[in-house]
């Protein structure tokens, strides 16, 4: 399958273990609005999105939903709760009529004991692309939930660690230390539980910069 080959962490794998992976895969269409799994949901697979969008999101105990991100074609969407083994932690629906190749956790599991680095791969870009992620989060809710203030753009709601760890697809640690790490670099600060950027356009320079840092 082509549409394998595309995908930033298969791009290594040669032509007989492309046609490997393609003998496992189901092709999937989900209409607009339709949930590929929702969250508490069993890891029992992950998806590869072939054309459409969808969203990640949580449902709050009032019933209220937060977007935690978009994703597009090429993008993958269930491969850390595949890794690690735990419940989804969102839900994930259609944005528009969406096209995925999908992956039992069964048969990833048999496919990556046969071609172990795959997994190291997968690993290896959760990793890598964390500072990116995060500060392409920051850059977001800068422009969507920021409020001018004499100490820059504060962002109006409050989100801990975890939440933005799990807004980004990583672990709690690894965002604190990021999180640390860009206050010593006076790309943001911490003011009564809230987010304050001090130079929105620094932020958005470091996020052009941030494949620098892998």
């Amino acid at each position: 399958m082509d549409e394998l080959s595309q995908i930033p962490i298969f791009e290594k794998l040669t032509p007989s273990e492309l046609a490997r992976l393609g003998g496992i895969v189901k092709r999937t269409r989900f209409p607009r609005d339709t949930v590929l799994f929702f969250q508490g949901d069993p890891s029992d697979s992950l998806h590869l999105i072939v054309s459409g969008s969808v969203k990640v999101y949580q449902t709050s105990e009032q019933g209220r939903e937060r977007i935690l991100k978009i994703l597009s074609p090429r993008e993958i969407v269930g491969e850390l709760a595949m890794l690690d083994g735990q419940p989804r932690s969102a839900t994930v629906a259609a944005l528009d009529d969406t096209e995925t190749l999908s992956i039992s956790r069964r048969d990833f599991e048999k496919f990556v004991a046969e071609h172990p680095h795959v997994s190291g791969e997968m690993m290896e870009m959760s990793f890598r692309e964390v500072p990116y992620r995060l500060l392409r989060l920051l850059v977001q809710l800068c422009d969507q939930h920021g409020q001018a203030s004499p100490e820059g753009t504060r962002i109006g709601i409050k989100l801990t660690s975890a939440d933005l760890a799990g807004m980004v697809g990583a672990s709690r640690e690894s965002v604190s230390r990021l999180l640390a790490q860009f206050q010593d670099q006076g790309l943001i600060r911490l003011d009564r539980g809230q987010l304050v950027v001090p130079d929105p356009k620094a932020l958005s320079r470091a996020l052009e910069y941030a494949s620098d840092w892998s």
